[in-house]
C-alpha cells in the first residue's frame, strides 16, 4: 500500500518531526523512501519589481536574482544533507530532491510518483506557542490526490489509532489502509462514528464486518454530537497517536474544498493527522 513514501522538509520544527515519522514508516514498512525541499518561487516576487534605484542615485544591484537563488539552493541542499545523515543513522538511505517553484504545486505532483506524502503541520513562519495550520500545508491538502500525513511537532509514535468512520467512501478508503498497516504495525484501533446513535450503531457494524478479520484490538465507539468536536476531544482525552479520516464525508458539496470536518480536525488537532484523498 504505502510502497513510496515522499518527505517534504524546510527548516521548521514541524517538518523535522515529519521527516521522524517518515523514517518510522519507511523502516517498518520497508518502504522506498523520498525527501523533498521546494525552495518556494515567492521569494523571488520582489526581484521582478522595477528597480527605481537609478532615479534615487543609487547603483542598481546586480544579479540579485541570481545571487538570491545560489543562497537558496545552498540552504536546500544544507537542509537535505542533514536529513539525509538523519535518515542514514536509522539505516535509511533516501533519494532527495531540490526544486524550485510553487510549494504546492511541486509537492503535488510529485505526488504522483509516490503512494504516502507527509509534510509538517506548520512551516518556518509558525510563531511559538501558536496553533494554526500553515498556508502551504493547507494549500498541499487541498490539492493533493493521495494519502497525505500532516504532522505537528510531535516525536513519531504510532501504538493508538482513531479511525473517523462515516460509512462515507473516503472513510471506507482510509479503514482499507488501516487494515493494510496492522500487517506490519502493532497498534490498537478505535473506530469513531459521530452524529445519530441509532444510525452511527449500523454504520460501525459496516465498518465491522469490512476490517476483520484482522490482528488488532478494535474499540467501536458511537458518539452523539458534533463531528468536529467529538473527535478532536476523544483523540485528546484518550491519548491518541494518529487520527485517520477521509477528506470528505457524506455531506461534501464539492472537490475544491476540503469537508467541513476534516479540516477543523486539521486545524485543532494535537495529533498528526492521515488524510484519505
Amino acid at each position: 500500500m504505502f510502497d513510496k513514501i515522499l518527505v517534504a522538509i524546510d527548516s521548521s520544527e514541524c517538518s523535522l518531526m515529519a521527516l521522524d515519522y517518515g523514517i518510522y514508516l519507511a523502516k517498518n514498512l520497508n518502504a522506498e523512501f523520498s525527501i523533498m525541499h521546494v525552495i518556494d518561487s515567492k521569494y523571488f516576487n520582489w526581484v521582478l519589481v522595477y528597480d527605481f534605484s537609478s532615479y534615487l542615485g543609487v547603483n542598481p544591484q546586480l544579479h540579485v536574482e541570481e545571487n538570491l537563488r545560489k543562497s537558496l539552493y545552498k540552504r536546500g541542499k544544507t537542509l537535505i544533507e542533514a536529513a539525509e545523515q538523519r535518515c542514514n543513522d536509522s539505516q535509511i538511505f533516501p533519494e532527495t530532491f531540490i526544486e524550485e517553484g510553487n510549494v504546492r504545486e511541486v509537492v503535488c505532483k510529485k505526488a504522483h510518483t509516490v503512494d504516502l506524502v507527509i509534510i509538517g503541520e506548520c512551516g518556518e513562519s509558525k510563531k511559538d506557542n501558536s496553533k494554526f495550520l500553515g498556508s502551504n500545508a493547507e494549500e498541499i491538502s487541498r490539492g493533493i490526490n493521495k494519502p497525505l500525513i500532516i504532522a505537528p511537532a510531535l516525536h513519531p509514535k504510532l501504538s493508538k489509532i482513531l479511525l473517523a468512520y462515516d460509512g462515507s467512501n473516503y472513510a471506507n478508503d482510509t479503514l482499507n489502509v488501516i487494515k493494510v498497516l496492522s500487517n506490519k504495525l502493532k497498534f490498537s484501533l478505535t473506530i469513531l462514528n459521530v452524529g445519530d446513535n441509532e444510525e452511527g450503531q449500523l454504520i460501525l457494524q459496516e465498518a465491522k464486518k469490512a476490517i476483520e478479520p484482522v490482528n488488532l484490538t478494535i474499540d467501536y465507539i458511537c458518539k452523539n454530537g458534533d463531528p468536529e468536536d467529538e473527535i478532536v476531544k476523544y483523540a485528546n482525552r484518550e491519548a491518541i497517536d494518529l487520527i485517520a479520516m477521509g477528506a470528505y464525508g457524506n455531506g461534501r458539496i464539492i472537490d475544491l474544498i476540503l469537508g467541513s470536518t476534516t479540516e477543523y480536525v486539521l486545524r485543532n488537532s494535537s495529533v498528526p493527522v492521515l488524510l484519505m484523498r
